[in-house]
């Protein structure tokens, strides 16, 4: 009788989602609210970076890794949603992504898609999300959003001397969502020698250090991640164009 993660394998691939949330955001002001819980029209930033994926109709879960210490969460809508999940986060983004997949164990199969996505990137499109997983679904690794960079990159010194020019036709800025088969981001995520460390910026990066190549699916600059307060207009801005 087969295992059950052969049967699993047998089976069409299943999409998993994570958000890790566990982020402090220090570069946002004084912290007395995390980034990700920030009003957003009618609702917050997290919720509005969790929407697209739960509408899709072939996820089969979504977790979210919050700190152990998580005031926020409990209080939105968003934690009732059948299909969501929580996992405590840790120290760095790999640490919390890596959290979230052992939340997963027992379900996923080594075939199935694991999509990741940040929970302060509240206007993802719906057009670029399908983008995504259509070009990837027969993708051996998996891949991300991102758009080439246009404006010029200068190198600087460390006393803010701009000391040259970097050429920047190879040159993109990475985005979320990120999509990978589970076997591929779990192994890629295990610390050991030379890749999986903590210090990986994003999934993406672990699986470079891999030795694998991800896929780049253009993206679009509506797609910002909020590092500081004026994200936050720049968000709303986007959304009231975005609304119908």
């Amino acid at each position: 009788m087969a295992t059950t993660r052969q049967s699993a394998s047998a089976q069409p691939p299943r999409l998993w989602g994570i958000v890790p949330a566990a982020g402090r955001g220090q570069r946002f002001g004084d912290g007395a609210l995390p980034k990700q819980y920030q009003p957003l029209g009618d609702s917050t930033v997290i919720e509005c970076a969790l929407a697209p994926l739960l509408a899709l109709p072939e996820l089969a879960a979504l977790v979210v890794a919050l700190t152990a210490d998580d005031r926020h969460w409990s209080e939105l809508a968003a934690a009732q949603h059948p299909l969501v999940r929580t996992a405590i986060g840790g120290a760095s983004r790999a640490t919390s992504v890596a959290n979230a997949l052992s939340s997963l164990e027992d379900a996923p199969a080594d075939a199935d898609w694991v999509i990741v996505h940040d929970a302060v990137r509240p206007c993802l499109s719906t057009e670029r999300l399908h983008a995504l997983l259509k070009t990837l679904q027969n993708h051996p690794v998996g891949g991300l959003l991102a758009v080439p960079v246009h404006d010029s990159i200068k190198q600087v010194a460390s006393d803010d001397r701009a000391v040259g020019t970097v050429e920047r036709n190879q040159l993109w800025y990475a985005q979320t969502p990120q999509l990978f088969r589970y076997s591929i981001l779990r192994q890629a995520l295990t610390p050991r020698s030379g890749h999986g460390a903590a210090n990986n910026v994003d999934e993406a990066d672990a699986v470079i250090a891999s030795g694998l190549c991800p896929q780049v699916v253009p993206g679009t600059h509506s797609n910002l991640k909020l590092t500081t307060p004026e994200d936050l207009s720049l968000a709303r801005a986007w959304l009231a164009i975005a609304s119908p």
